[in-house]
């Protein structure tokens, strides 16, 4: 499950702390220059040695006795393999938000329909749904004639009208129009366009497709289901393996250890999400987390894959983080409002014995301009200085009378989208150090260029 944690209140901290401070010889908080940092990433040199080489990164590094604070309700400690690419190249390269095209969704449904006819999915779902609302008001009209509640009828009566032309507007039939690969566009939501296709289920397989520009709000989602028994939309998984979701799941649904097993192994799971990627002609992207999920899938509850993928370039991908932002928030526009965040790129795939039941693809990338594939950076060393004295910073905020306490098991050099200054729309990849808990949460982002922390919830 996915979890966003909002950092902007603690660096407002950071910034008063550091305010109060006689300046180090290496400072505790390194600014954001924008421009400074692209000039440091162009002074790279073009080279084959492993970019493990050229930063002096060992394969585990431990801190002898954990990091604490002064006041000694902050403890943090480290002994973590460190994970970085298998490549010569770390690049830095300019990116927009990208818009799902109808050449593609044209290319997505000749592959996923498989040949099948397409409907109106707004229908097909609606006029079941309506039906339904049709037949509770008939029998709350009926008791409402029993109980001569007069007021009761006339509202009664007044909703069943009403639910009466809406179902017109639909046509004869059972809801199933034929509808071609189009977008329709919302003028009454800031001209959301959106595109809602389904199959007719007459070979066992009900297909659903629904793909979203929404400019307004910077956001942009393609969400596939595929279900033996009906439509189905998107379910809450729990993971097997993170505590507070298996907890949390099973009070919910159940003990996950009495479902069965699956009986296709991981590897064939990511086989199957790679197969069908490649038949999309979606390519750079390649697995970077797995887990075994439990949870109502398609009416059923049941274990399966949840695979994430993320892009890679030149041998370099994406960091995989928990903590990443989502489409909908909103942050400081910089002009006194407030402007939605344009979120995180996804890819993610449910994978069950029967194969893909979901895909979700969110915030797509365009790849603009590659500024360099050889980006300067910090050495290994630098950055874990850095770490040492921003940690105990951007945690500092610890409740009176506790006392917190920070594992760090993962440090991983990888790639992250920033935004560009002044910009909520264009944004630079650059590489990042990321330093991972148990669970997969990221505590701390340092720039592997400049060394300045980077605040993930906000986007820089």
């Amino acid at each position: 499950m996915k979890k966003v944690i909002g950092l902007l209140a603690v660096f407002a901290v950071v910034i008063s702390l550091a305010g109060c401070q006689k300046t180090p010889d290496t400072p505790v908080v390194i600014g954001k220059n924008y421009e400074q940092m692209m000039k440091l990433a162009l002074s790279g040199q073009q080279t084959d040695a492993p970019v493990a080489e050229q930063v002096k990164a060992p394969e585990r590094y431990t801190l002898d006795s954990p990091l604490k604070n002064a006041v000694g309700n902050l403890e943090v400690s480290l002994d973590a393999a460190v994970i970085v690419p298998d490549t010569s190249k770390m690049t830095t390269a300019r990116v927009s938000r990208h818009s799902f095209t109808l050449e593609e969704c044209a290319k997505y449904v000749e592959v996923l329909f498989g040949g099948q006819k397409t409907y109106s999915g707004q229908l097909s779902v609606a006029k079941p749904a309506l039906q339904k609302r049709i037949d509770k008001a008939r029998k709350e009209l009926q008791e409402a004639i029993e109980q001569k509640d007069e007021k009761m009828q006339e509202l009664c009566q007044a909703t069943l009208e009403k639910y009466a032309k809406e179902m017109a507007s639909y046509g004869e039939g059972d809801g199933l129009v034929e509808a071609p690969v189009a977008f329709t566009v919302y003028k009454d939501n800031y001209n959301e366009e959106k595109l809602y296709l389904v199959s007719d289920g007459s070979d066992g397989i009900y297909r659903s497709l629904r793909i979203t520009n929404h400019d307004a709000f910077r956001t942009y989602e393609l969400l596939y289901n595929v279900s033996g028994d009906g439509y189905s939309g998107t379910t809450e998984l729990y993971s097997m393996t993170a505590a507070s979701e298996l907890h949390f799941g099973t009070e919910m649904i159940g003990d996950p250890d009495e479902l069965p097993d699956l009986i296709k192994s991981e590897a064939d799971a990511v086989s199957d999400a790679d197969r069908m990627l490649a038949d999309l002609g979606i390519r750079d992207f390649r697995v970077k987390n797995t887990d075994t999920v439990f949870g109502d899938i398609h009416g059923e509850i049941r274990k399966a894959y949840r695979l994430s993928y993320t892009r890679v370039l030149n041998g370099a991908s994406f960091n995989y983080n928990y903590n990443d932002v989502d489409s909908g928030m909103a942050v400081d526009d910089g002009k006194g409002g407030k402007a939605p965040v344009w979120g995180t790129e996804e890819l993610n795939f449910i994978v069950t014995d029967e194969g893909v039941v979901q895909l979700e693809m969110l915030n797509p990338l365009n790849i603009d301009e590659t500024v360099t594939e050889y980006t300067k950076m910090k050495d290994f060393e630098s950055i874990m200085d850095i770490f040492r004295r921003m940690i105990l910073i951007v945690y500092a905020n610890v409740p009176e009378g506790e006392v917190r306490k920070i594992r760090i098991e993962r440090i991983e050099l990888g790639l992250m989208r920033v935004l560009e200054p002044d910009s909520l729309d264009s944004g630079v990849i650059i590489p990042v150090w990321d330093f991972y808990g148990p669970s997969g949460e990221t505590y701390l982002t340092i720039n592997a260029i400049d060394g300045s922390t980077i605040d993930r919830t906000a986007g820089y």
